[in-house]
This record gives structure tokens, sequence and C-alpha cells, in this order.
């Protein structure tokens, strides 16, 4: 509701700065729980395109996430949270890669009874010989290290979740020297 465009830039940094911030630390509650007994998946009809906007929409992602989607639903199952935690994770290391000029692509593609949604980031990369690290909890430590600028957490929680959910989490390379994130999971009532 701010009138003068310099104020309204101003709080639109701050407060995409306190969702940074929330995004972190909800990524380091979450992985924090990986030690301990895993809670059992709470299994409910999920729409994979309404779970990408919701992560998309939070100011921490809006100026750095552009979502290629499809128009229909794609509906999996399995916990919401769990899975929307994932993403989030998954978006706060695509925006720490990217070179600070380009957006983190995000796109759903079906294929039969499976749904791949791909993050891409246009940046630096994570050496193949490193990249084992993203999916270790606290593997991130050996990755700034060697000044991969990572998140905090890395993909431990996303990977552990995606498997959870009968899916996979897979890491390559782009043709531009970025990297991608596949997450491939079932879909219900494929069409």
């Amino acid at each position: 509701d701010m009138v003068d465009p310099e104020a309204r830039r101003d709080m639109s940094d701050v407060l995409e700065a306190a969702d940074l911030a929330a995004c972190i630390v909800e990524s380091l509650s979450a992985l924090l729980k990986l030690d301990g007994p895993q809670e059992p998946i709470t299994w409910f009809p999920l729409d994979m395109v309404d779970l990408v906007r919701e992560a998309v929409a939070r100011p921490a992602m809006q100026r750095h996430v552009r979502a290629l989607l499809p128009s229909s639903p794609v509906n999996v199952a399995g916990d919401r949270g769990a899975l929307r935690q994932a993403l989030t994770d998954i978006l706060l290391n695509a925006r720490r890669m990217t070179d600070g000029k380009s957006t983190v692509d995000i796109r759903i593609e079906t294929r039969g009874d499976r749904v791949a949604l791909s993050v891409i980031s246009r940046g630096i990369g994570v050496p193949e010989v490193l990249r084992p690290r993203l999916l270790v909890p606290f593997g991130v430590v050996d990755l700034r290290q060697e000044r991969v600028p990572v998140a905090a957490v890395g993909l431990a929680y996303a990977a552990r979740t995606v498997e959870r959910h009968g899916g996979e989490l897979v890491l390559a390379t782009e043709p531009d020297g970025g990297l991608a994130v596949r997450v491939v999971l079932p879909v219900v009532n494929p069409g």
C-alpha cells in the first residue's frame, strides 16, 4: 500500500530478507528431525502445481524463481508439509547457486505414472565430485570450504523426504553449467 516506489522496494527487500531467514530456520529444524525417529507420513492427495505455486509465492523466492507450470493439476499423494519443506530446501539452494542475474526455473512434466519436477539454477553449479555432499546432513560444510555457495542445510532433508514418498532426487548438470535438481514422484490417477 506504500505510494513511494523507493519505500515499496525497501519494504519488499525487508520482507524478502525476513522470509529468507525463516526458510533457513525451517530447513535447519527439518534437518535436525532426520536424526530422530521418523514421523509417519500423513498421506493425502496433493496437487504439485499448487504446492509449487505456494513455494514460489514466498517473499524469499518471488523475485528469484520463475515457474513454468502446467495449467491442469498434477496429483501426487503424500505429506503436504514435508513436501513443501523439501521444495523450499531445493529452491533455497538453487537460489544461492544462481549467478545473481538469472532466475531459478522450475517446471513440472508428467511422464506416464510419474511426475518430474525440475529446479534449474544457472550459475557456478556444483562440481560432480562434490555433489554427493549436498545430500548428506551437514555435508555443505565441505562445499562451503570449496567456495560453493550452497544454503546452510543442503538437500539432505529433501532427498530423504522424496525417497519416503516413493520418489527419487537426482542432481544433473545443465548444458550451461548450472545445476538441475530433479524430483520424480508417482502420480495419483495418471490420465
